[in-house]
């Protein structure tokens, strides 16, 4: 008996699934979000807290870790013991911050658990701007090249954003550094950028309340709650760039503790209660398992990859 109770204590210290998984979770689960609270992804993974906790039966608590274009949360999740205890909400941001040099790793090094929703960018301007339009917008960039001051994250999927918009139609665009979804929406309401795009979610209720102008979505179809918004698409620019909030682990994250994270978070995002709040808030459900997640991101990563390789990411990670 004393053998086989060693024995068995031995090979739980080499494989931590043994002892963990099926009782996983018994205590909190943390999930960092990269970036600053009120933005688009942050206001995705509090709005699902609550239905996640339910079908996990453990709290979650959310800690914002901002930097490096999401780079610094997501190195916490790296770094963490892979054991489902420490996850992260995170994006595309993810990828564009490691091809345009900002990231020193990207998805792979984590475990893909399954995406949750979506959101779009929104081409936004203040109330006050005389830009009615995307033309007028991209009018006045030809006219005075590199003077328009456009607010990115640096780095980030939207900086990536602004880019491919700046390559459709072939102007340059000023690019300021002004932070996420929260503080861009800030930024431009302020007078310190000329135009932005935030998340849907960032912006809805200043275009209700009539203080910002949306000019077009990033997305591939028509934003919820914004559905008179035309997609760049639809006016003939392809700068489209998919916005995928997911949740990660560390990598080496058991698969017994991934397919209970993620049918939780079906069951979550499928809730009709979440289905309509997140929609109110101009976002979407998304829901992927981990192999539909992650041939995603594969897709999504080679079509940054050549994107760089073209030299249209200054400065970018080409050897891969």
């Amino acid at each position: 008996m004393k053998l086989w109770t060693t024995l068995l204590a031995a090979l739980c210290l080499l494989f931590p699934s043994l002892a963990f998984a099926d009782n996983y979770p018994s205590r909190p689960i943390k999930v960092i979000v990269p970036f600053a609270a009120g933005g688009s992804t942050d206001v995705i993974m509090r709005t699902l807290a609550p239905y996640l906790e339910k079908e996990l039966g453990q709290k979650i608590g959310i800690v914002n870790i901002e930097g490096a274009s999401g780079s610094a949360g997501a190195m916490q999740v790296l770094q963490a013991p892979a054991d489902g205890y420490t996850l992260l909400c995170g994006q595309t941001s993810m990828l564009t911050a490691y091809h345009m040099g900002v990231g020193k790793f990207t998805w792979d090094a984590l475990t893909p658990i399954c995406n949750l929703a979506d959101f779009d960018l929104i081409l936004t301007v203040r109330e006050d701007s005389p830009w009615k339009t995307v033309e007028d917008v991209l009018a006045a960039a030809r006219k005075n090249p590199d003077q328009i001051m456009f607010g990115v994250n640096m780095g980030a999927g939207a900086h990536f954003a602004g880019v491919a918009l700046g390559l459709a139609a072939d102007v340059q665009f000023h690019f300021v550094a002004a932070g996420g979804d929260a503080k861009r929406t800030t930024a431009l309401l302020g007078g310190h950028v000329d135009v932005t795009h935030p998340g849907a979610g960032a912006i809805i209720q200043y275009v209700e309340t009539g203080k910002l102008r949306p000019l077009a979505s990033f997305g591939e179809k028509r934003t919820p709650g914004l559905e008179q918004v035309p997609t760049l698409i639809e006016l003939g620019y392809d700068a489209s760039v998919p916005f995928y909030n997911g949740l990660f682990g560390p990598a080496g994250l058991p698969d017994e503790i991934v397919a209970k994270i993620s049918d939780a978070a079906k069951k979550a995002v499928t809730n009709p209660e979440f289905v309509k709040v997140l929609h109110n808030a101009a976002m979407y459900t998304d829901y992927m398992d981990q192999k539909t997640y992650t041939a995603k991101l594969l897709r999504l990563d080679a079509d940054l990859y050549r994107f760089a390789r073209a030299g249209r990411l200054i400065p970018s990670r080409i050897s891969r």
